[in-house]
Formats: C-alpha cells, sequence, structure tokens
C-alpha cells in the first residue's frame, strides 16, 4: 500500500507540473490572452490603469491554492489518504476577495455611471 502511495503521489505532482508547464509555455507564446489582466475594464482610455481589486484577487486565489495544494502530501501519510477539508478561514478568505472585487466592480457600473465593457 505504501507503494502505490508513493505512486499516485508522484502522478499528481507529474500531472500538476506537466499542466503547469503547458500553461505557462501558452502564456509565454501568446496563446492564452492575458492582455489587460489587471487593468480596469472602463470605456475611458485615461482613467484605464492597474486594478487593485483584481490584483487583491488574483493574489489572495494563487495563495489560497498554494496553501490547500501544501496541505495536500500530508494527508497521505494518514492511515486512509484522502483530499484534506478545505478550511474555514480559506473559505473566508477566498469569499471577502471576491465581495470586495465585485463591490468594486459594482459601484463603478451603479454609482459612478461607468458602462460596463461587455454591453
Amino acid at each position: 500500500m505504501e507503494q502505490l502511495t508513493a505512486f499516485v503521489e508522484f502522478e499528481v505532482w507529474f500531472l500538476l507540473g506537466g499542466l503547469a508547464l503547458v500553461v505557462g509555455y501558452k502564456m509565454l507564446t501568446r496563446g492564452i490572452n492575458t492582455a489587460g489582466l489587471l487593468q480596469d475594464k472602463v470605456q475611458d482610455k485615461e482613467h484605464r490603469g492597474l486594478s487593485p481589486s483584481r490584483i487583491q484577487l488574483l493574489l489572495f486565489t494563487l495563495v489560497g491554492a498554494g496553501a490547500y495544494l501544501a496541505s495536500v502530501p500530508e494527508m497521505f501519510d494518514a492511515a486512509a489518504p484522502k483530499l484534506p477539508e478545505v478550511p474555514a478561514e480559506l473559505l473566508v478568505l477566498l469569499g471577502g476577495s471576491q465581495a470586495v472585487y465585485l463591490g468594486g466592480k459594482s459601484y463603478l457600473r451603479f454609482f459612478k455611471g461607468t458602462p460596463s465593457p461587455d454591453g
């Protein structure tokens, strides 16, 4: 059983590493369009710049995903390996991050009268 667990752990890391390499390669060769990913999406070109709400959303999502993935190998050492429970703190962190992003977007849309680029 120990060998099977080690093999599955290796396969999971191999899959995640391969996926990261493919996504990184596609981003570098512009196969995945990331232009304007962290910029405000306003119609007025003078006010376009880096969006703090988009930056915090991206950072909190990456940190949260990294923290969860870091806890996965610990579960393979247990008697019955399974995926770890998602901590309540992580859900609060990601939910708060989404709320800040959507709150800023709603404020611009409904109170500042800035039209959405979608329509």
